[in-house]
This record gives structure tokens, sequence and C-alpha cells, in this order.
């Protein structure tokens, strides 16, 4: 059998496009690696620090940290978009170069450190949070008046980013705002006055870290934290409801709640995942 000329170029080209697709897989699935055992490591020590004075904590190889574990390698393949990309364009420009280029260009490239290092920071505040929740009656504690408090801010989520908007608009349109609070001094620049109330609004202050509060936290939940919310909290629906709609057992909705009350409360700084 002959072999022409273009046949041996496709062999070149598949050649080529299996050897980047599988050094492409191999890059990711290191960094991939590296950030999931940076952090769970980081979430088993915030776990070791809740349970201070504990006999027979969870080994990390215990099924319990299962579902820990399989969020955290979703959240992790979730976020790493970006990062993937540019490996994809560093494995290219390598491989044009093989087999002669025996370096790794990857560890010296700017953007790919930034992003790596954003990527692990929010997997690291991932696994600290989350971890929080794990191992029953050895998760953090909770006072019922701290959980009756998250939980009336989670319901008056949309009211509270609404009367935000009507704050911030009288602010700017010069009428007074809700809790404004006075400053010593008189500015007579219109504009920078503005900016002064719209900075020292003492209900703007504490309703904004509020929301935000609640959206860093759905960022770092799951799916069905967010439907929850979005139910229970948004919605309105009666817990019986929630629970059959997301098809849930009694003991899946309360957990899900606590889990969603607790990481709120985090945000907030009026929980502690971590002794510090």
């Amino acid at each position: 059998m002959k072999i022409g000329k273009n046949d041996v170029v496709d062999n070149y080209v598949e050649l080529y496009n299996n050897i980047w697709s599988m050094a492409v897989a191999d890059d990711i699935k290191d960094i991939q690696d590296y950030l999931f055992e940076t952090g769970f490591l980081k979430g088993y020590k915030v776990y070791l620090k809740n349970i201070r004075g504990i006999k027979n904590p969870i080994e990390k190889q215990d099924k319990k940290l299962d579902k820990f574990k399989e969020d955290l390698k979703s959240y992790i393949k979730m976020k790493t978009p970006d990062l993937e990309q540019r490996i994809k364009e560093l494995v290219l420009e390598e491989t044009k170069e093989w087999p002669l280029n025996k370096k790794n260009s990857r560890d010296k490239d700017v953007e790919f450190i930034n992003l790596k290092k954003e990527l692990e920071y929010k997997v690291l505040e991932f696994s600290q949070t989350r971890m929080g929740h794990i191992g029953g009656d050895y998760s953090l504690k909770i006072d019922k008046s701290v959980f009756k408090y998250i939980e009336y801010e989670l319901y008056s989520y949309q009211q509270t980013k609404k009367e935000i908007k009507i704050c911030r608009d009288s602010i700017i349109n010069g009428s007074p705002c809700i809790d404004e609070i006075k400053t010593k001094g008189k500015i007579s620049n219109p504009t920078a006055n503005k900016a002064n109330k719209l900075v020292t609004s003492a209900f703007l202050n504490k309703s904004e870290r509020t929301i935000n509060a609640i959206n860093k936290s759905m960022e770092i939940l799951n799916y069905n934290h967010k439907r929850l919310f979005e139910l229970r909290y948004v919605e309105g629906l009666y817990w019986k409801e929630v629970y059959l709609e997301m098809n849930l057992s009694d003991r899946s909705y309360y957990r899900l709640r606590r889990e969603l009350v607790m990481t709120v409360g985090i945000q907030l700084g009026m929980l502690n995942s971590e002794d510090k």
C-alpha cells in the first residue's frame, strides 16, 4: 500500500492534536488535583478546630465527608474555565516546539499565576465555609435568636434591595434617607456631599452588607441551597411545599436550611467557621 504525502500530513496533524489534547488534559488535572488537595486539607483543618475536645473525630476517609468532597470537586470544575483556557494557550505554544521543548512555561506565566492564586483563594474560602457544616452534632452551634435574625434577613432580601435603591435615589436626588448619619462640618460641594452621604448612611451600610453576604453565600452553596432560598425565602412557600417541590425528605430540608442560614451568618461575621 502506497502512502501519499497527504496521508503523512494527516497523520502528523492527528499526532500533533493528540499530543496537545493529552498535554492539556494532564495540566488541567494537575491543577484540579492540587486545588482539591489544598481545599480539602483547609476544610479538614477547620473541622478539627471546630470539634476540639470531642473524642473520635471523623477521619479524612470517612464516608460522611464524601458529600463535601463531591461539592468541592464540582466547585473547582465550575470555577476553572478561565484557567483551563490559559493552560490550552500555553500548551499550544509549547507543542509547536515539541519534542525539543522540555520546559514548562506555565509556572512563569503571569496571567496563569494570577488566575491560579485567585482560584486557590476561592477554593480555600469555599472549603472553610462549607466544612463548618460537616459532622452533625460536631458542626458549629448557633443561637436560636441569631438563627431567627438571619432568617428574617433572608425573608427580607427582595424588600431590602428595593429599600437600598430608594435610599440611594433619595440621597442622589437630595432627599433625606433612612437613618442618615449627620457628619460634622459642612461640605459645600453638592456632589461631594451626596457621595459622603452614600458612604456614611448607616442604613445603606448595613443593608448592602447584608445583601452582599447573602449573594456571596449563594456563590458558595450548591443548587439545592439556592433553590430552597428561592422557594422558601423569596417566593414564600410553606416549608412542606418546598420539600415536596424539591423532592426532599424532612431531614434533608432542615439540613439544607441550616447550612444556608449558617453560611449567611459566617459571611455576616456573626459566626466563625475557624477560630482566629
